[in-house]
């Protein structure tokens, strides 16, 4: 037995965790050819069936436990939560929302808690960014690893390079942090100290870049995506970060603005197979989640952003004590209710439950079977059209106002 059943059946999230665990090398990285969609290839003339990649993934049981999903599986054990920000004004500027993530990285480097840190980046490239696993030795990285990646990345295969360090820190979402733990049971895991999880309701494939791009005039040269940027002025228009858009640049700093509707859209139709029916959007196994503060109103800044914080373990409660003592975060008490209310965990349940997924199998391995360009453009040709039907509701009621 191997993963193989999982990547046949669309379960593999591409996390990398049998790719770190595989001792025969007969397991890598791969992407589909048409959505670019990252998952586990094996190689059959190396792999002797050992199982073991099967009891290490994450996907393993999350089809048959489809039905069974409840709300306080979603949730997780919880210590307490909060919401907050970095003081560092540097940090904050460039974070997508209160810069907690990077924070808790550079307080943990410098304060010798940890010697080395895994997390995504995304670098300049044409047509479209490229995004990988990092890892820091430092705080002089952390910067350019700020901000959502949102499409694949295999993390966890970081690790078959982190064996010489004493005290590891793992930034992932929660198919990552579901394999480091899984993981971490193994002595040779054991350097694996902080476990940071990032607050996901899905990922995407890698067209998903290409789809965003598609129809516009982007800068010239190597560009980046950054998927929310909040709090700046563009062309004599601010926008905060309850309303921040999609920006394309360049190194130079040539922009384009993508309307956040636009993105929204788009996301159901490159989506990881896997997300439509994982429960675990906030992170149960990490020690410590970070994410966006959404439905805790009054209690976050709409114009500048900050982080929903959730603290697992006890680890966690002192990390966060001391760096609040320390003064390099401002944080405010939240009840798990407001987190689990502004999340929207009972509607998670719900989508999971009525999720057909041999629809959603044979929809996506029909999608393979077209060209790139082909999927794009359907895909946004009904963008456009729903667009067009709100603008002509907009104009309508405005119309019928005046009167």
């Amino acid at each position: 037995m191997n993963i193989k059943q999982i990547t046949d059946n669309l379960l593999c999230s591409g996390c990398g965790t049998c790719n770190v665990i595989c001792s025969h090398k007969a397991i890598s990285m791969k992407r589909t050819h048409i959505m670019g969609l990252l998952y586990a290839d094996i190689d059959t003339t190396k792999c002797t069936d050992c199982g073991l990649c099967l009891k290490m993934c994450p996907s393993v049981q999350v089809l048959e436990n489809k039905e069974k999903v409840a709300r306080e599986q979603i949730i997780g054990d919880i210590k307490a939560c909060y919401v907050g920000r970095t003081l560092d004004k540097v940090i904050f500027a460039n974070a997508q929302s209160g810069g907690m993530v990077t924070t808790i990285l550079t307080y943990l480097f410098n304060n010798k808690l940890i010697d080395a840190a895994v997390s995504c980046r995304m670098e300049y490239g044409w047509p479209v960014p490229s995004i990988h696993y990092s890892i820091l030795t430092n705080t002089d990285g952390l910067k350019r690893n700020q901000k959502s990646c949102y499409t694949q990345v295999d993390i966890v295969s970081a690790l078959k390079e982190t064996s010489e360090f004493k005290s590891v820190a793992v930034v992932g979402v929660p198919c990552h942090i579901q394999g480091v733990s899984n993981l971490m049971s193994l002595k040779q895991y054991s350097n694996i100290t902080y476990r940071i999880g990032l607050v996901c309701d899905k990922t995407y494939c890698d067209l998903y870049m290409d789809a965003i791009m598609f129809g516009i005039k982007p800068p010239q040269g190597e560009v980046n995506i950054n998927y929310r940027r909040k709090d700046f002025t563009y062309k004599a228009k601010y926008y905060s970060y309850q309303q921040a858009p999609t920006v394309i640049a360049n190194k130079e700093g040539e922009m384009v603005i993508i309307p956040n509707s636009k993105r929204m859209f788009l996301k159901d139709y490159f989506t990881v197979p896997k997300c439509k029916i994982c429960w675990d959007k906030l992170n149960t196994q990490a020690d410590i989640v970070l994410g966006d503060p959404w439905g805790l109103k009054d209690k976050y800044d709409e114009m500048k952003g900050d982080s929903v914080v959730i603290a697992r373990s006890e680890k966690a409660i002192q990390l966060i004590e001391d760096m609040y003592s320390a003064n390099h975060v401002k944080l405010l008490p939240v009840s798990i209710e407001e987190v689990a209310k502004g999340q929207l965990v009972d509607q998670r349940v719900s989508d999971i439950r009525k999720c057909d997924w041999e629809k959603k199998r044979i929809t996506w391995k029909k999608n393979e079977s077209l060209t790139r360009d082909k999927y794009i453009s359907q895909v946004i040709k009904r963008y456009r059209l729903v667009s067009m039907k709100s603008k002509v509701y907009s104009i309508l009621s405005h119309i019928k106002h005046l009167k």
